[in-house]
């Protein structure tokens, strides 16, 4: 069991590895929009579904697209985490300040934040998680004083950076493995 959920945390940060490069090869003009934004048809048993050509119409369409597709695999990722820290049998408990307790409830309060908007994610913390949490990562203290984040708008700098993300995901899995 702990393999597959190992392993499925990989893959939501594969996939979120995937969209941060697309999104570059985007924003830096390496794909030809004529080619990439063809006639589409899928064929399925009983209807086809069809993708006009030109359906982004500027070549800033596609690179918000690709934006988006980032923010979106980022809530992927962080809801995988927390499934997956759920069902190696890590419970959250708001009350644990220890390092692996803040990682579980910043894990949890990410995950929040984009269960309900993947496009605008808001930080939705209740009263029981409004308090400070203390990480380690990588010998930097992160502090976030979650009774200020509550409503408003999900920064990657509110954790530090995305590399910060993948320092987390690797906190998780060492704690999924210890478990």
């Amino acid at each position: 069991m702990k393999t597959q959920i190992l392993r499925n945390i990989d893959q939501a940060f594969l996939q979120f590895e995937f969209a941060i490069k697309l999104m570059v090869y985007f924003e830096l003009n390496k794909v030809d929009k004529d080619e990439f934004d063809r006639d589409l048809t899928i064929l399925e048993e009983k209807d086809n579904i069809v993708f006009p050509d030109n359906s982004f119409h500027t070549y800033n369409d596609l690179i918000l697209a690709s934006q988006n597709n980032v923010i979106v695999c980022f809530g992927v990722s962080a809801i995988t985490l927390d499934r997956s820290l759920a069902d190696a049998g890590i419970d959250r408990k708001p009350d644990d300040l220890s390092e692996n307790g803040s990682l579980r409830t910043l894990i949890y309060m990410i995950r929040c934040a984009f269960a309900h908007n993947m496009i605008e994610p808001k930080w939705d913390v209740h009263i029981k998680y409004k308090k400070s949490i203390k990480l380690n990562l990588n010998n930097e203290n992160l502090i976030i004083d979650l009774s200020q984040m509550h409503g408003k708008g999900f920064d990657y700098k509110d954790i530090g950076g995305v590399k910060n993300w993948f320092i987390i995901k690797n906190l998780a899995k060492k704690l999924i493995i210890e478990s």
